[in-house]
């Protein structure tokens, strides 16, 4: 057993679990479909690809800074409908997740192929961004000199790493709480989530079962903040 810890940090971040049509939802942390997609990107898997390595990973989620949700309104002209036919004008509403950051653990039994993912993670085939095309990670998405704990789970390892924070945030206060969001087997599910992914390409996803967890910041490893310093 080991876990790959990767920090998503940014501006603008969008993780549709729920959209259809016009109305494109966010949740307020990333999916577990949007990280698998990003380990695809970064491995250069296409919609098509095979979806089953990823199957037995278990994530679990630190939110270090919640962010706001906002929305925005898009207007597209001459867009193509399922039946081949142009419809003049199409209004959708769009949300967003505006400077969250996130400390996300993937665990597996196989500490080779998290290697393989951490390797693909710093010197991704494809560009990596944050549910949307316009969305870049603010900085790297792995800790410089390795992002992989070996021998602990992934809620052992979340709790293992400081409150993260970049050097912008060092006046703010220190929140007295962060969130965990773990995924459950055992019975303590307080959620269903339809974002497990089956097939990219059909959209298909089944459903798995998470539960949240407050864990004070004192708690954490060390009384001080470490400052995250990100490239701009």
């Amino acid at each position: 057993m080991a876990t790959l810890l990767l920090y998503i940090s940014g501006p603008m971040q969008s993780w549709g679990y729920r959209s259809r049509f016009g109305d494109r939802d966010t949740a307020s942390e990333p999916t577990r479909s949007g990280i698998i997609g990003l380990l695809c990107a970064a491995l250069g898997i296409g919609r098509d690809g095979d979806l089953l390595p990823f199957s037995a990973l278990s994530l679990g989620i630190r939110i270090d800074a919640a962010g706001r949700i906002m929305d925005d309104f898009h207007t597209a002209q001459n867009v193509m409908r399922a039946s081949r036919e142009r419809q003049q004008t199409v209004l959708s509403q769009r949300a967003y997740l505006a400077d969250a950051r996130f400390l996300v653990g993937i665990e597996h039994v196989d500490s080779v192929l998290l290697r393989a993912w951490e390797s693909a993670l710093l010197h991704p085939r494809w560009p990596l961004y944050l549910g949307r095309r316009s969305y870049p990670i603010a900085g790297p998405i792995v800790f410089p000199g390795g992002s992989i704990i070996p021998g602990i789970g992934v809620d052992k390892a979340l709790r293992s790493i400081p409150f993260l924070r970049l050097d912008s945030d060092l006046e703010s206060a220190v929140p007295e709480y962060v969130t965990l969001l773990l995924e459950e087997e055992d019975g303590l599910m307080q959620e269903l989530r339809a974002d497990m992914p089956l097939d990219y390409a059909e959209r298909r996803y089944s459903m798995r079962a998470v539960r949240y967890e407050r864990v004070a910041t004192t708690t954490l490893p060390g009384r001080e903040i470490w400052p995250c310093s990100l490239p701009n």
